[in-house]
C-alpha cells in the first residue's frame, strides 16, 4: 500500500517563512534597543561625569585664586557673627544643580605634618582629640607614612614624611563630614607656620598650649581684637615671654599666609560629588599643592 504526504501549499509556506524572519527580526530589534538603551545612558552619564569636570575645574581655577580676598571681604561679617573668620562660604544654583563652596586659609588651620615633627605622634592625636572634643564623635587615628631617616647631619635624625590625605587622619569619615566640618580646622598642605590672625581659638591652643599657658593664649586673643595690625614680633613682645618661649612661638607664627583651599560640593537631588584643591598662593602666583576628588 502505498502513501502519500500532504503537500504544503506554496502560500502557507511563504506565510511560514514570512513569520519566522518578522520574529528573528522582532528578537534582533529589541537587542539593538537595549544596546542603544545602555549605550544612550552611558553616553549621558559621560556628559554628566565632563560636565562634573569641567564645574569643578572651573571653580578651582577661576575661584581658587581669589580666595584671600573672598575671606577677607566676608571677614567683617564673620566677626559679627561670631562665626570663624579663616572661611567663606557661597552658594550657586545652575538649573537642577547646586554648587555650594567653601574657601578656607589653611595656614589658619592645625598643621598635622608641622606637629608630627615637631611634637610626635602621640601628642598630635591628643591635641586632634582636644579640639573635636565638645563636637560630634570623630575616630581619629593617624596613618603616617614609614618614618624616614635624615642623614643631613652626623647624628640621624627620624623626621615624619608628609601626611597628603584626610584618610590618614580620620578613619572611614564620608566626604560630607570632611567638607562641612571636619577639615575646617585641620589641614595636610600649611607652611608648618600659624596664621595666628586667623586661627580659631581650639586651633591656638592645640598648636601652641606646649609653650603658652591659658592666660597667655586668653592674652594673644586679645591683643589681635583689640590690635589687629599688630605683627608676630609685637605680640610676642607684650605677652612678655622668655628667651626661649620667645624663639619657639614666634617661629611657628606669620603675619603672611600663603596657602589657600576650595571645597566644592556640587549636588542634585539624587546625589552629591565633592571636590577638594589646595595652592600656594606665595608671590601671588597659585601653585597647586593638592587636589582630591569623591
Amino acid at each position: 500500500m502505498t502513501k502519500h504526504c500532504a503537500a504544503i501549499p506554496a502560500g502557507g509556506f511563504a506565510l511560514l517563512m514570512a513569520l519566522l524572519l518578522l520574529a528573528i527580526a522582532g528578537s534582533m530589534l529589541a537587542m539593538i534597543a537595549r544596546t542603544s538603551s545602555r549605550q544612550m545612558l552611558d553616553t549621558i552619564d559621560a556628559a554628566d561625569g565632563l560636565q562634573r569636570k569641567w564645574a569643578f575645574r572651573s571653580c578651582e581655577r577661576l575661584l581658587l585664586p581669589q580666595a584671600r580676598d573672598i575671606i577677607a571681604e566676608q571677614q567683617t561679617e564673620a566677626v559679627e557673627a561670631g562665626t570663624d573668620i579663616h572661611v567663606a562660604e557661597q552658594t550657586l544654583v545652575l538649573g537642577q544643580t547646586t554648587i555650594h563652596l567653601i574657601f578656607a586659609n589653611e595656614d589658619a588651620k592645625l598643621d598635622v605634618n608641622e606637629s608630627l615633627q615637631r611634637a610626635g605622634q602621640d601628642a598630635t592625636e591628643t591635641s586632634l582629640r582636644r579640639m573635636f572634643r565638645s563636637g560630634p564623635k570623630v575616630d581619629i587615628a593617624l596613618q603616617p607614612l614609614e618614618q624616614e631617616e635624615s642623614k643631613a647631619s652626623k647624628q640621624e635624625e627620624k623626621t615624619w614624611p608628609a601626611v597628603a590625605t584626610y584618610e590618614q587622619i580620620f578613619v572611614h569619615a564620608p566626604p560630607e563630614d570632611l567638607c562641612q566640618s571636619l577639615s575646617r580646622n585641620v589641614t595636610c598642605w600649611g607652611s608648618g607656620q600659624l596664621d595666628w590672625h586667623s586661627a580659631p581659638p581650639p586651633v591656638l591652643e592645640s598648636a601652641l598650649a606646649p609653650d603658652l599657658s591659658m592666660g597667655q593664649l586668653a592674652r594673644l586673643q586679645q591683643i589681635r581684637s583689640e590690635q589687629p595690625e599688630t605683627n608676630v614680633g609685637s605680640l610676642l613682645s607684650q605677652l612678655e615671654l622668655s628667651h626661649q618661649q620667645r624663639k619657639r612661638v614666634g617661629g611657628r607664627l606669620t603675619d603672611d599666609p600663603q596657602n589657600y583651599s576650595l571645597w566644592t560640593q556640587l549636588y542634585t537631588k539624587e546625589r552629591s560629588w565633592y571636590s577638594f584643591a589646595v595652592v600656594n598662593m606665595e608671590h601671588d602666583k597659585p601653585k597647586l599643592q593638592a587636589r582630591l576628588r569623591w
